[in-house]
């Protein structure tokens, strides 16, 4: 479900539980900026009493994309923060960094060929590659998505441009029925 935030980018994407298990598993991609919009998107999806969320995935450190975290990892349980490694340089980056120490929330880095897997179904990191997450331009060290799930393909693109976009062409992937569009759309 993609989540309205303003102007940003933040997805929920619900896995279902397998194997006769209750419940599925959440991933938030992107939390939006540090408007609140984030927090009452999540209200309007989950119960009430769900403060809780699996993972986390912050796709490249623009407060675009994480601001909406820092508040939201104040108020919910977090089970893993991904991020692909590339740290921000920014005062709101900080502060994020400090509340995902001080709630002592679990950190994972991903890139590349790294595989989340739920029950049966299996989400691919298709970048940033070892190359990429060294780019001067903070958006090409995106993490991009690939997530198949109920025969609906969906790609998850952060701010990827066109050289993340030249690498993903040059690989190969298969087509997807959902694509979010790098960096908001814009050229």
């Amino acid at each position: 479900a993609f989540r309205e935030v303003g102007q940003g980018d933040s997805e929920l994407v619900e896995f279902p539980a397998g194997g006769g298990q209750a419940g599925g598993v959440q991933l938030l991609i992107d939390g939006g900026p540090p408007n609140g919009r984030a927090l009452q998107e999540l209200g309007r999806i989950l119960s009430p009493t769900d403060r809780y969320l699996d993972l986390v995935l912050m796709t490249h450190p623009q407060e675009d994309h994480f601001g909406g975290f820092i508040e939201l990892m104040k108020r919910y349980e977090v089970g893993a923060f991904l991020w692909s490694g590339r740290p921000g340089e920014t005062d709101a980056y900080r502060e994020l960094a400090r509340v995902l120490n001080d709630r002592k929330v679990r950190q994972v880095v991903v890139g590349a060929g790294d595989r989340i897997r739920v029950g049966e179904h299996v989400a691919r990191v298709l970048a940033p590659t070892h190359t990429l997450l060294t780019s001067q331009e903070l958006n090409d060290t995106s993490v991009v998505l690939h997530v198949a799930l109920a025969g609906v393909s969906a790609l998850f693109t952060g701010d990827a441009g066109p050289a993340v976009e030249q690498m993903l062409a040059s690989a190969g992937i298969d087509p997807v029925d959902i694509l979010k569009v790098g960096h908001h759309g814009s050229r």
